[in-house]
Parts: C-alpha cells; sequence; structure tokens
C-alpha cells in the first residue's frame, strides 16, 4: 500500500479513538434500581486527563414513584473502552451521605449508537439496571439536582 494511503487510515482512526470520551461527557439523567426501589439519578461526567480517562458526580433523589427517597451525591472516576465507548465507574468520595446505611456503587454503561441515552448495571447487591437521557440542552431539567463543588 502506498505511504501516502496508509498515513490517511491512520488519522481516520485516531480522530475516531480520540472522540470515545467525549461521546459520554455531560450531564445525564435518568433512574436506577437497587434494594430503595426506583431512584431518581443525575451523573455529570468530564474528561480527565487523557482520552480514557473520566469523572463524574452521581446524584441521587425521590422520584414521584418512589416519594420517600432521601437525597444524596458522590463522585466517581471512570474509563471510557476505545471503540465500544463502554464506561466503568468505581466510587471515589461521598459528598453528601445521608445516612450511613447508604453505599457508592460501580456502573457499567454502554451508550446508545445516537449517543442520546445509556443503559447499564449498578454492580452491587440487590443492585439491577440504570438508565439514563442525555440533557441536551438548559430546558431539560436534571432529575436530581448536584449541589457538591465542580469536579476536579
Amino acid at each position: 500500500m502506498p505511504p501516502l494511503l496508509r498515513c490517511c487510515f491512520l488519522l481516520v482512526g485516531c480522530t475516531v479513538l480520540s472522540t470515545s470520551s467525549l461521546a459520554v461527557e455531560g450531564s445525564w439523567s435518568g433512574s436506577y434500581t437497587c434494594p430503595q426501589g426506583l431512584t431518581g439519578v443525575t451523573l455529570i461526567i468530564e474528561k480527565t486527563g487523557d482520552r480514557t480517562n473520566l469523572s463524574a458526580r452521581f446524584c441521587f433523589c425521590a422520584i414521584p414513584e418512589n416519594p420517600t427517597l432521601p437525597t444524596g451525591e458522590f463522585e466517581l472516576d471512570g474509563s471510557v473502552a476505545l471503540g465500544s465507548g463502554a464506561v466503568h465507574f468505581t466510587p471515589r468520595r461521598w459528598i453528601r451521605q445521608p445516612t450511613p446505611t447508604w453505599y457508592m456503587i460501580p456502573l457499567d454503561l454502554t451508550p446508545s449508537a445516537d449517543g442520546r441515552s445509556m443503559t447499564g448495571s449498578v454492580d452491587a447487591p440487590g443492585c439491577h439496571s440504570i438508565e439514563l437521557t442525555r440533557s441536551m440542552d438548559k430546558a431539560t431539567l436534571p432529575r436530581c439536582q448536584c449541589r457538591g463543588a465542580p469536579i476536579s
């Protein structure tokens, strides 16, 4: 293959790989299911460091289907898999823990092909799925309000 063609293929591949973390950056709202029942969530994701490292803020709250839940908030560290775009988050620290009986949860998420939603699993006892929709503009309010300092 001529050198010029090899270079073009390499550049196209690099462009695709460098945008993987950008596909999940931003604000997401939805719900997840754990022992306390259906729970509202807002997940704010930011890129940190190289193109695969992420940090996030996970805010949970009561929703009409489960109105007695407390509000809480914690930070996560994450990484995005190049190519698939799958995201794994590990809890880092509490910002607002409702009571000592609440624990932080790790997440595995897969973005949809159009980038407007993510679904996945919550890796904790008694927990199941999480479903999120991208907050596309300022008119789309997050489900839960995050109150902590900016993600660092």
